[in-house]
């Protein structure tokens, strides 16, 4: 399979998407297109870069969480049964509708990656991350976190084969948020792609009318995988239960 697929595809997903509603008969996806041969991949809204450009690296990574997360689902569906016990009152919705919900709000945040010099064309929600998606990551850490009893110190991975799992999730989280950091400091040619906006935030200089960076869109990109992060640790913590081992003194 062409290994520009993957890029290509996180790129694309929400073009496909809605091309297969819209037209059931024609939804199907030529997986190998020869297109990457040359060492360019496609992005969203047209174009081509090359796989090593910081924005691809960017969605690389931010794919291989996404992934991540999806073997740590897979695994979990025992695990999470019985660690849902433990706060089923606190009105937390089931932990794999949870997660299924994130793997999909990467798509949205690797479209936005993605879309290089094309970012006017972003829509919220759609293709590009909102305030309210990080909201909610942040109204989940808090409901999942109430009285979660952390002893002093690190914890300690293993605890559990489905917590270790989540805390490799959240490593590769907290690697997907370093790539794109970096696709926000410099972007193709060394020009700036994605400039920093707010606290946690990063805003697209080009985005203005005539790119004179004037008008800003404000991405919360960075910040949505920061807060990714803190809920894989949660989540890991409450599968871990009892058998979460404590570092440091």
């Amino acid at each position: 399979m062409d290994s520009s697929c993957s890029s290509y595809a996180a790129a694309s997903w929400m073009h496909v998407k809605i091309v297969a509603m819209k037209r059931p008969s024609e939804a199907a996806v030529r997986i190998t297109t020869r297109k990457g041969d040359d060492g360019t991949t496609g992005v969203l809204f047209g174009g081509r870069v090359t796989k090593d450009s910081a924005g691809i690296k960017a969605v690389g990574a931010v794919d291989e969480a996404q992934a991540a997360i999806g073997v740590a689902r897979a695994y979990l569906g025992k695990d999470f049964g019985e660690a849902q016990a433990s706060v089923e009152t606190r009105e937390v919705p089931r932990f794999d509708a949870l997660l299924v919900r994130v793997e999909r709000d990467l798509w949205i945040l690797m479209a936005e990656v993605s879309a290089g010099t094309n970012r006017s064309r972003l829509e919220p929600g759609k293709t590009a991350v909102t305030a309210a998606m990080v909201e909610a990551l942040e109204e989940r850490i808090e409901a999942l976190g109430a009285g979660l009893v952390v002893d002093r110190g690190f914890a300690v991975p293993g605890g559990s084969l489905g917590g270790a799992l989540l805390d490799a999730a959240r490593a590769a989280a907290r690697r997907a948020e370093r790539y794109v950091v970096a696709a926000g400091r410099l972007g193709e040619g060394g020009e700036p792609a994605l400039s920093r906006g707010s606290p946690g935030s990063v805003a697209d200089p080009g985005i203005g009318a005539g790119g004179d960076g004037k008008e800003q869109r404000t991405s919360y990109g960075i910040r949505y995988l920061n807060r990714l992060s803190d809920l894989l640790w949660v989540l890991a913590r409450i599968v871990d239960g009892p058998m979460s081992a404590q570092g440091g003194g």
